[in-house]
């Protein structure tokens, strides 16, 4: 139950100071605190005694359990005699508990619009008490201020759905269609009532969706050396049947049976394997999935639901199965389909072939490939390149444009691919010195076997290259991820002491001074304190440029002793070189590279900041600074 929730009535409390403050009163059922983990830090949780207030407003307000807890309501009334008027009322509450809420604590009791319409401060200060001791207050109130009933009261309604019933996050469009059909069987069920139902589960959900859809794609991504190994796999299985079946393949011709048919027979059997191979799949990523959530959670909680399997997820897994089969099983078909019976009877010995050298796409591939490794390891953006072209050629324009969107929008992607596979190719397609080589170093360890070694590898060199480019494709991709992974945890590391500047901060307002700050030293296990004073949108100006921003002023002595300065944070030198040059002039200052950028101010340079006052916007001073650095 809420009491007075309308901006017409607001109930406040006198504080320990004597100020003011609101507070929210509501009243809510006996097993609210089990419900919602409320956790009561002094007293008891005996509603049927007394209030149990939060504990925001004990502080605030002074309180302790036994103490009388005055709340009083201010509200404009109407004397016929006197006309308009104001009149008080005030309500005496037994503190007989103090509590601390949490976050859903605090959602589930609410509070009210005018809150967030006004963007007003306000803590979370509450009085709970039973739901009977609430209407009573109430109808105090709305008897000393003549206020309606809709005015004082107002009703909210925790509903918990049965969620293993309604949510299952493998299905989320049947989960969010579950919902809506719940919420609107509520609204229709309290319709006479006016009631406005909201379903909080929704927006989460939806929110999950977006996150699953891009981590599949992610997922689908990495995954791509999985599939052409086993699209390899299945390609080598394939043809060790239609070489170890060419008796067979003999006889079926001999008794009249055509290319058709063989190669219909072939892709037949390619098709059950890649269903049978699917579902395999299917069946133990159920197990390894919930293995790999149990792990996550650090806790054995192995549990494999039926629930998990989505229609798509067995539609995706059969179609790339059977998909990867029948793909692999077309050249093994042709060629089982083409040999004659003649053929048949003969055994299968591959011929030798020679390759004279890498062949153009392989070089193509790996100048393209090699172009754009290198253009990421020197950190080139040529977005940026093309903005500084000297040349304004329309024709030059637009071919750079071209190479460009090749560059941005192809290359990004397959790149790496065209890379690997490149070297692979030109590598195990110089079969002079390639199998040269090999034949060389094996022949310490393998002596009279290196030749042949040497040879059976020449003999296919497109098997050689397939295997060669999967290997390397695999580990390379391992190697990224893991490189990625390293890279976006030093950034977050880095990231985080940057925003953080120092193990603890103290944050005081501005007119305490800079004075505490030997208080703070004076604590036990305090090693140095440097304090730093910010001021915010003040204007900056230069050679008829303005822009608006913040003003950091820090200890130059202290300051780099306890603040995390990382390498890279200064742009053109060392961010303590630059501090220790701060200290020559009277007035320095660092700049952003947002304010370098937009204003083109350079070191050596002097702006002007104008420190304008809050009270009397038309008072102001100006001080000028010398840009000695910038920082990112």
């Amino acid at each position: 139950i809420q009491v007075f929730d309308t901006i017409g009535y607001i109930p406040v409390v006198e504080e320990a100071d004597g100020n003011w403050t609101n507070v929210f009163i509501r009243g809510v059922g006996p097993e609210f605190d089990e419900k919602f983990n409320v956790t009561v830090v002094e007293g008891s949780w005996s509603l049927d005694e007394g209030v149990v207030v939060s504990e925001e407003l004990a502080d605030e307000a002074g309180l302790e359990v036994g103490d009388n807890l005055t709340v009083s309501v201010l509200g404009a009334v109407y004397i016929p005699e006197a006309g308009p008027g104001i009149v008080w009322s005030s309500q005496k509450l037994t503190v007989v508990g103090v509590c601390s809420l949490g976050d859903d604590a605090v959602e589930a009791l609410g509070k009210p619009y005018w809150v967030w319409y006004k963007a007003a401060f306000a803590g979370d200060r509450f009085i709970l008490m039973s739901v009977d001791d609430a209407l009573g207050l109430a109808e105090e109130f709305m008897s000393d201020l003549d206020a309606e009933e809709y005015e004082v009261l107002s009703a909210r309604h925790s509903v918990f759905i049965d969620r293993e019933a309604v949510i299952n996050l493998w299905n989320v469009d049947a989960t969010l269609e579950n919902l809506d059909d719940l919420r609107t069987s509520i609204w229709l069920a309290v319709e006479d009532y006016e009631v406005e139902v909201q379903d909080h589960l929704s927006q989460p959900i939806e929110s999950y969706v977006s996150w699953y859809n891009g981590m599949k794609n992610v997922f689908g991504a990495l995954s791509l050396p999985v599939y052409l190994m086993c699209w390899f796999l299945a390609s080598m299985s394939g043809q060790l049947i239609a070489t170890d079946k060419r008796r067979e393949i003999g006889l079926l011709k001999v008794r009249g049976a055509s290319g058709r048919k063989v190669f219909a027979a072939y892709m037949t059997i390619a098709l059950a394997m890649g269903a049978a191979g699917g579902a395999l799949g299917i069946f133990l990523g159920l197990f390894s999935g919930a293995a790999v959530e149990s792990m996550l959670l650090k806790e054995v909680a192995l549990v494999v639901s039926p629930r998990m399997l989505r229609p798509e997820t067995v539609y995706t897994g059969m179609g790339i199965g059977c998909a990867i089969a029948v793909l692999s099983f077309i050249r093994p078909s042709r060629m089982a389909s083409r040999v004659s019976p003649m053929e048949a009877t003969m055994e299968y010995i591959p011929e030798e072939v020679r390759v004279k050298g890498p062949s153009k796409w392989a070089v193509t591939a790996l100048v393209l490939g090699g172009y754009k490794i290198a253009e990421w390891i020197a950190g080139l953006n040529p977005m940026e390149l093309i903005a500084h072209l000297p040349v304004r050629n329309f024709f030059i324009l637009i071919v750079v444009s071209i190479l460009l969107f090749l560059d941005v929008f192809i290359l990004n992607f397959i790149g790496p691919f065209l890379f690997i596979y490149g070297v692979t190719k030109v590598l195990t397609e110089s079969e002079a010195r390639f199998y040269t080589t090999v034949s060389v170093l094996m022949k310490g360890f393998l002596r009279e076997m290196s030749e042949l070694v040497s040879r059976n590898l020449s003999k296919r060199p497109k098997i050689v290259a397939g295997i060669a480019f999967i290997i390397a494709l695999t580990i390379a991709f391992g190697v990224t991820a893991t490189m990625a992974s390293a890279g976006i945890k030093d950034y977050q590391t880095r990231n985080v002491m940057i925003t953080v500047g120092s193990d603890i901060q103290a944050v005081g307002p501005a007119t305490l001074g800079l004075g505490y700050v030997d208080n703070v030293s004076a604590v036990e296990g305090v090693a140095s304190v440097s304090p730093m004073v910010k001021v915010e949108w003040i204007q900056w100006s230069y050679a008829g440029y303005y822009t608006y921003g913040h003003v950091y002023a820090v200890d130059l002595d202290s300051f780099p002793q306890v603040a995390y300065l990382d390498p890279g944070l200064a742009r053109g030198g060392g961010l303590r070189k630059m501090l220790e040059e701060m200290k020559e002039y009277e007035n320095a200052a660092l700049v952003s590279l947002h304010v370098y950028k937009e204003m083109g101010i350079k070191p050596g340079e002097t702006a002007t900041i104008t420190f304008v006052n809050p009270e009397d916007p038309t008072k102001s001073v100006e001080v000028s600074v010398v840009v000695v650095g910038v920082v990112k």
